[in-house]
């Protein structure tokens, strides 16, 4: 078993209404709540637009937008456990954010 993270990149759930928003949370609780059940969710947490990047050898700061479209955004993440990146995906298949056309990275845990 190794650690992946998915990364929810994108989505127009920004622009639903509250009841469309109130239903696709619901199967965010209840595809979480499956994983938790087979022990393979690790963490979880959406993020917010914006934040501060730094950058270069002077280590500037800037308060920007992360991406500035929407689908160069990272809006959340995941991280479960997996017996493999085939299994992690098929895992990613059943997130709730494609339904906002949004897009999922599965990435694997490297250990240091």
């Amino acid at each position: 078993m190794a650690d992946y993270m998915l990364f929810m990149w994108g989505g127009n759930q920004h622009e639903w209404d509250e009841e469309r928003m109130g239903k696709h949370m619901k199967r965010w609780g209840n595809w979480m709540g499956k994983l938790g059940k087979a022990g393979a969710l690790l963490d979880a947490a959406p993020l917010a637009p914006t934040g501060q990047h730094l950058a270069g050898r002077r280590k500037k700061l800037v308060d920007a937008p992360c991406g500035e479209e929407i689908a160069d955004r990272v809006t959340g993440y995941v991280k479960i456990k997996a017996r493999s990146q085939k299994a992690a995906t098929e895992i990613a298949k059943g997130c709730p954010h494609f339904e906002s056309g949004g897009r999922v990275e599965v990435r694997p845990v490297a250990s240091m």
